[in-house]
């Protein structure tokens, strides 16, 4: 340590650490391209006659993109159980909770509490409706899974600032999960 004091030492080896784990989830421009495409395709599609599930395999496709380049997370699509069919099954991954290690970062970095978190892509013309809420939140009970995602193009009808429609319920039900 000839020449350092302790803490230009310390900041070198925190920077150093950051550097690495920057270029675990930094997009290169293969990837920002892919993604452009995926994204134009999602938001103008090339055939004006797809079906709806061809609708939704586009905004499937984006958010798989986006899981994988987390890094930490794995993705497994369509996962059917014995009543339904789940569009993304999304958990901490083994080489994540590495990383987390080697790198000495705290867990609590992934502001989610869980290693397994559920994934649903609705990509309809407008808002999802307290209907799709509801029935998201009776897939993550029924699965017994505490944390969910729901992927829209269009968000949620009502209002982010009340108690209304979708968001309301959104609300409605986190607090009876915190009770």
């Amino acid at each position: 340590m000839l020449g350092y004091d302790l803490r230009t030492y310390l900041d070198q080896v925190v920077q150093s650490d950051l550097e690495k784990f920057s270029g675990f989830i930094t997009w290169t421009e293969n990837d920002k391209n892919r993604f452009r495409i995926l994204l134009d395709e999602l938001k103008n599609p090339s055939d004006a006659n797809q079906t709806e599930k061809e609708k939704g395999n586009h905004l499937e496709k984006v958010v798989e993109f986006i899981i994988k380049k987390t890094y930490f997370f794995k993705i497994y699509k369509n996962v059917r159980t014995k009543t339904n069919e789940i569009d993304e099954v999304i958990i901490l991954s083994d080489r994540g909770k590495q990383a987390l290690k080697s790198f000495g970062l705290e867990r609590t970095l992934i502001p989610v509490d869980t290693d397994l978190i559920l994934g649903e892509c609705k990509n309809y013309k407008t808002g999802l409706s307290v209907t799709y809420v509801g029935k998201f939140y009776s897939l993550l009970s029924a699965t017994d899974i505490s944390f969910g995602l729901l992927f829209t193009r269009k968000g949620l009808t009502g209002s982010p600032d009340g108690f209304t429609d979708a968001y309301g319920l959104t609300k409605v039900l986190r607090m009876v999960e915190k009770a």
